[in-house]
């Protein structure tokens, strides 16, 4: 999520929580004060003890509410379910938990520390961290590299500004050859970089593999925003697969950065080809046309076919497993 976007979703929420009658305390991602909710990325309730968190970075979206344990949630279901509104407006993950005990910001102080510790594992992964200069970014990995020019100067004191305004991203090996990367993915070109580490190329299979996952990860993306904002499907069931099918897909790209993760899917990988028959795939444009074809999903409906097809697949095999127990 670029860095605007970010800003505005913390505006969001800062608004609708104040909105819904309660006092509001703001903190950066660095555990500090603030007045200003665009850069807050914390926000405590004081009057019933919840703190909402916004957590963005290079592979997390998502807008988590912790609860304190005597919170009654009918009092704030109305206001839950605002703050899921925008978590669905942007496309992120929504999570609520409940505390065992009363919430004090005190209990998310560690948090900062914590992200410190995460960029420290992974960076044990190999990598050597963001750096560079005011409109250039560099992450090393062994001699190969991912080098990233931005559309406007790097704010250094913004985490996570390294990953953000990009122009334009490239791999490059230990042979200092230079690939242009199709998008600003910057999970998939972590995938793709230690691709490249272990002696692979953007052009050969599991390159194209690990393309492959970014291209669908892209269209179901657009799809489930399509779907969220129309309703498809009568079958929820299937706006669910999709979601979990994301969820997946995001999974194997990170996981893949990592040296065991890139080893066991490197392993396990298989060339396929599955292609779609030409009937379902009309037949699921039809089911998604409300009064017009929106062809901004038309490349997205072959990935969301296969998912439709292997989702009937498994409900009829635990159809057939049921009706055999019984």
């Amino acid at each position: 999520m670029a860095g605007t976007s970010t800003e505005h979703v913390a505006e969001q929420l800062f608004k609708t929580i104040k909105g819904f009658g309660h006092k509001v305390v703001l903190f950066t991602d660095g555990g500090k004060k603030t007045v200003d909710p665009t850069e807050a990325r914390r926000f405590y309730a004081t009057d019933i003890q919840m703190m909402v968190n916004l957590v963005v970075d290079e592979t997390t979206n998502e807008i988590v509410v912790n609860l304190s344990k005597d919170t009654d949630i009918k009092n704030v279901k109305e206001m839950l379910s605002a703050i899921r509104n925008i978590a669905n407006r942007y496309i992120m993950e929504y999570t609520v938990k409940t505390f065992g005990k009363a919430i004090t910001p005190r209990d998310f102080s560690h948090m900062a520390k914590n992200t410190v510790s995460e960029t420290h594992d992974h960076i044990g992964e190999g990598f050597s961290g963001w750096h560079g200069s005011a409109r250039k970014s560099v992450n090393e990995l062994g001699d190969a590299k991912i080098i990233v020019k931005h559309r406007r100067s790097v704010d250094e004191e913004k985490r996570g500004a390294r990953t953000r305004q990009i122009e334009s991203l490239f791999i490059e090996n230990a042979a200092g050859e230079r690939f242009k990367f199709p998008n600003s993915n910057i999970t998939a070109a972590k995938a793709m970089l230690r691709h490249v580490q272990e002696g692979g190329a953007p052009h050969d299979d599991f390159g194209q593999h690990i393309y492959g996952i970014m291209e669908e990860l892209g269209q179901l993306k657009t799809f489930q925003r399509k779907n969220k904002r129309n309703d498809f499907f009568e079958d929820a069931a299937i706006g669910e697969e999709i979601g979990a099918h994301i969820s997946e897909l995001r999974h194997n790209l990170k996981t893949m950065s990592g040296t065991k993760g890139y080893t066991a899917q490197f392993e396990s990988f298989t060339k396929e080809s599955a292609e779609i028959e030409p009937e379902k795939l009309e037949e699921l444009k039809d089911n998604v046309t409300v009064s017009y074809f929106d062809e901004t999903i038309s490349e997205s409906l072959p990935y969301v076919a296969r998912i439709i097809e292997n989702l009937r697949v498994r409900q009829s095999k635990e159809a057939s497993i049921v009706e055999f127990a019984r």
